[in-house]
Parts: C-alpha cells; structure tokens; sequence
C-alpha cells in the first residue's frame, strides 16, 4: 500500500507524463510496426509464389501443348488435349482432397468452354482482359473467395498449334470457330491463405508486442530515473527553501540592524525589522531605491557610515561609537561594522552593515561610572575620584616637570557627626 502514493505520484509527474506521452508513442509505432510486418508479409508472399505458381503453370501449359503436337502418333483412340488436360488436373485435385491449399483448375473461355467454365466472375473478367490483349501475362492477385483470402495465379492458355485449334472447333462444332494465337482459356492456381494469413498476424502481433514492451520498458527505466533525480531535486530545493526561510527568519530577529546594498548600482537589497526600529525607516520605501537618490540620502549614511571607504578596503570596518539622531527615539548611539562582500571575480558585489544600538548600555555604564566616583548622597567626590584625581595631578607634573600644593583639612569629631547626621 506504501507504493501507492508514489505511483500515483509518478504519474502525476513531469517524468509521468512523459512515460505516458511515450507509451503513446510507442503503441502508434508497434501498430505500424507490426501492420508494416503484415504488409511486407502478404507482398513478399505474393511475389515469390507468383512466381513460383507462374513456373509451375509454364510447366502444365508445356506438358499440354507437347501433348497436343505429339498426340497423332498415339492413334486416333487418343484422348484429346482439353479432355485429357481436364481429367488429369480433376484426377490432381481428387488425390489432394478437398482440404488442400493447392487448388489447380483449368477453365475456358465464359460461355465457350469445353469443360470448366470460370469459377466465379473474377476470373472470367481476367480471361475477358486476356483475349484482349495482344500478348497477355499471367496475373497473380489477393482476392476474396467465398469469405476467405485467396493467392490466385492465372496463366493464360494460347492456341500455339493447330492441331489444338482443330480439336476444339471439332469439339465445338456449333460456336465461333477458334484460330491459331487465340486465348482459349487458362490455367489457374488457387492457394487460401487463411493458415499463412493466421501465422502472419500472430507474428505480426507478437513483433508488434515485442517491440512495444521493449520501447515501453526502456522509457520506464528513463522515466523512473528521471522521476528520482527531479525528486532528489524537489527535496533539495525545498530543504533549500527551509533554510532560506530558517535564515531570513534569523536575520529579520536579530537584536541588531543589518542592511544590505548593491555595491554597483547603490540600491538597497535587504533591511530588516531592527533597523526599522532603530532608524525610524519603512523598508518598503527604500528597498530597490538608490542609496545616493534625494530622499534617502541622510538615511545612507546613517545606514551605512564610510561606505565608500568599506567598499575600497575590503576589510571589516568598525565604527565604535556612532551617533544617530532619530525624530522617534532621540539620540542613539550605535556600533557598526561594514563588510564588502565580493562577487565570483573579487569585484565588490555587496555591502553589508551591521549596527547594534549600545546608547542603554553606555547609558549604563556613565551611571557606574559617576557611582564608582561621586558620593550617592551628596553627588560629591568620594575617595576614589579623590585618587584618581590625585594621581593623574602627580603624572602630569612629572611630565611637565611641575610643582603643585596638596592642602589637608583635619576637622575634629568629623566622623562621629557623619555616622550621626549623616
């Protein structure tokens, strides 16, 4: 059940599609194939067994008109050639049995025959076309006979002799009298093909077939491939997605401001919340705004102080204490760093700025720094700027080689009346 899906999801696929596209294909040219192997079949059939049967033919024809040039010598009891003809091809055809595939008849001219007029209307229109000619050609044709597909060859039978034409108008006695050179009839070989037919389309189908599951396995094979390598990149692209939006979440959280610019046209690429906050900015009215244009160029340079020496540096740059003044927030101080960022040949591509806003902490630390030194009560030096001050009096007139007077009060009772009064 787990391959379920992914059938279905194969299918619905760009590979899918494409398999079945071939598949199409593929059942289009083994059709072909196999009808063209059908087709070659029938022709090549009909053209090696016409020539076969028209040999054969050529054979009988000989026999008889040898027969009708020698028959003198066998008495006037002889049998005469159309009689004789007759009863050897119905003696051939009873010894084959009526299931055989070879069918030989010999036939007369419609309406002038001795013995076998033309089986069916086919075949007197070709004897028709015969006595027509001035030279005529045996003919082999695919026919339907009675429902069955059928290789028929007629080879026309000439009058070569005389004594052939004597016999016959002494035979016929009472029709148009025939003459030597003339078509009285013809030989005809009728061979079914219905086994032949059924041994062609089992082969036909069975290449046809072959080559369709040939095609249509390979295309799989492709597909499938195809199939793994756009999901591998699916997943790829979509874990490249994850982590495009991990990081873009990451830089629009982060405590600091971070700005990014082009570093060949000046326009702004990227600005995240914080530098909104700290700057009192809506990206949306600088992003792919030229840095250096009329309305954003006091922001430049609060977003990016020395860019122009960054970007010809090459070097981080930190500013330590930049002061910002805000309509929203007052005066800020911040720190900031400045990257170039090059492109494949070296060149800058992009400058990066990073500003963290430090005016609470330094806030903070004058805080201390005026406690470290000043009496919480009375805000006046304690000892310890009493030191410090001292100290630096006694460095600077060792430098200078100078003088200066210390001056020491002594009050009584000065530290009972503090710890008392305070």
């Amino acid at each position: 059940m787990d391959n379920v899906p992914t059938v279905w999801r194969f299918l619905r696929s760009r590979s899918g599609r494409g398999f079945l596209l071939h598949l199409s294909i593929c059942a289009v040219l083994s059709v072909a194939v196999g009808y063209g192997f059908y087709y070659f079949s029938l022709n090549w059939f009909k053209d090696h067994k016409s020539s076969e049967k028209i040999t054969a033919l050529q054979l009988v024809d000989a026999f008889v008109t040898e027969y009708s040039a020698i028959r003198s010598q066998f008495g006037e009891g002889a049998p005469v050639p159309a009689s004789f003809r007759a009863h050897a091809i119905e003696a051939f055809n009873r010894q084959n049995g009526d299931n055989s595939d070879f069918r030989l008849r010999s036939v007369g001219m419609p309406g002038r025959e001795i013995s076998t007029p033309p089986t069916d209307s086919r075949m007197a229109e070709t004897l028709a076309a015969f006595a027509a000619m001035p030279n005529p050609k045996p003919v082999s044709e695919l026919l339907d006979v009675g429902g069955e597909l059928t290789f028929r060859t007629v080879y026309p039978t000439i009058a070569q002799q005389q004594s052939c034409v004597n016999c016959h108008n002494a035979l016929q006695p009472d029709k148009q009298q025939w003459h030597l050179n003339d078509v009285i009839g013809a030989f005809a070989i009728d061979v079914p093909l219905s086994p032949f037919q059924r041994k062609v389309i089992w082969q036909s189908a069975g290449t046809g077939l072959g080559l369709f599951f040939a095609l249509a396995f390979a295309g799989l094979m492709i597909s499938l491939l195809h199939f793994r390598q756009l999901e591998a990149l699916n997943a790829s692209t979509a874990e490249l997605g994850r982590t495009q939006n991990f990081l873009d979440s990451i830089i629009e959280n982060m405590p600091v401001s971070v700005a990014v610019k082009d570093a060949r046209d000046r326009c702004y690429v990227l600005i995240n919340r914080t530098a909104e906050a700290i700057f009192g900015i809506a990206r949306g009215d600088l992003i792919g705004k030229q840095a250096d244009g009329p309305l954003s160029k006091d922001t430049a340079s609060e977003l990016f102080p020395l860019a122009d020496q960054a970007a010809h540096s090459r070097d981080l740059q930190t500013i330590d204490e930049q002061v910002v003044h805000t309509r929203h927030n007052g005066t800020r101080i911040l720190t900031t760093r400045n990257l170039s960022i090059p492109d494949e040949t070296g060149e800058p591509r992009y400058l990066l700025s990073l500003s963290e806003d430090i005016t609470e902490r330094k806030h903070a630390e004058a805080r201390i720094e005026h406690l470290a030194h000043y009496d919480a009560l009375t805000d006046l030096p304690n000892r310890a700027a009493f030191v410090e001050h001292l100290k630096h009096t006694i460095d600077t007139a060792e430098k200078s080689a100078e003088s200066f007077a210390l001056l020491s009060i002594d009050i009584d009772g000065f530290k009972e009346v503090n710890d008392m009064f305070g």
